[in-house]
């Protein structure tokens, strides 16, 4: 979910850059890192965006982890507890949503 596009992207890449659509009709997990910097202020609308989305009656939540930036599950900005966190949080929010279809 990007929500915060650069200056120097092209004009129509910065039209697409919130993913996050008003449409939203499935329940949607968000993980993102608090620190996440990635584009200007994109963990702050992030969070902004999904507030927005619920308070339309969307299903969508967002979990944020502190001191984690973006790409926090790999590579060499991995924030192991932020990862294994979003690990953790992604396999509740799947065994909740989808514990209706066994």
């Amino acid at each position: 979910m990007c929500v915060s596009p650069r200056a120097d992207w092209p004009a129509a890449a910065q039209e697409r850059a919130n993913n996050l659509h008003g449409d939203v009709v499935a329940p949607t997990l968000v993980l993102m890192g608090a620190e996440d910097n990635d584009t200007p202020s994109v963990a702050t609308n992030g969070a902004l965006e999904v507030e927005r989305l619920r308070r339309a009656g969307r299903p969508v939540t967002i979990e944020m982890y502190p001191g984690a930036g973006h790409v926090f599950d790999a590579g060499p900005t991995r924030h192991d507890v932020a990862a294994t966190r979003a690990t953790e949080d992604m396999f509740r929010f799947l065994d909740r949503e989808l514990a209706g279809d066994r």
